[in-house]
This record gives structure tokens, sequence and C-alpha cells, in this order.
């Protein structure tokens, strides 16, 4: 569904993970990574995909007062600021996961795609 929801042009073995926001685990909401970049889409938002080497910062913040995680990728052009349902022990958990997976992107020397560190 994620794929079908906003990253049309992506393959099911191109994904390395995939979050999903939404409250029925439909995964119409969230954002995936992939070896081309970083595809998001939150309710009532347009989807928006940003390659790696277009990523300034990407920031996974716990915000104590709302309780939530606001997922916030800034490029040279635009910032995107996805709010998650997660609480500070899930943001925690996807801080060190997205690391991971943006660390093994990096690392591959077998890419087929130009990322930049």
């Amino acid at each position: 569904n994620a794929i079908q929801a906003y990253a049309r042009d992506v393959q099911y073995d191109q994904v390395f993970a995939v979050y999903d926001d939404t409250i029925l685990g439909n995964a119409k909401n969230g954002f995936i990574m992939t070896l081309q970049g970083i595809y998001m889409l939150q309710s009532f938002h347009s989807p928006f995909r940003c390659s790696y080497d277009h990523i300034n910062c990407l920031r996974i913040i716990y915000d104590e007062k709302a309780k939530v995680t606001k997922v916030i990728l800034h490029t040279p052009n635009t910032s995107y600021e996805m709010t998650a349902s997660l609480g500070q022990e899930g943001s925690e958990a996807l801080t060190n996961q997205i690391n991971s997976i943006v660390q093994y992107i990096f690392d591959l020397d077998t890419s087929p795609y130009p990322i930049q560190k």
C-alpha cells in the first residue's frame, strides 16, 4: 500500500524500511527508505521524495509536551516535517534504525546509484 500511495516508481525489492504511521496498519501514510532516497507522506499533505544526496539534515525529535515524534527532513530548497505516533522509546528505536540503514546505504560499494557521503 505504501508504494501505491506515495512511491509508485519504487520496486518492492528496493525497499530497506517502511514506517507505517496509520492507525489501521495500511501503510498509506509514513515513509519508505530505498537505495534511491526517502519517500514520505503524511495525512493531508502531498507526497515527498528526496534522494540522499539532496538531504542536508534528517532529524528525529521526540516532543515531550505533545508526546509525538517529529521526523524533519531539510533539503537546500525545502523542509518536510512528519509527525509520527511514537512515544519516546519508539522515537529512539526509529532513530537507531534510520542511522543503521543510512550507514548501510553509504557503505555499499556496489550501489547502482551515486550516493554522496
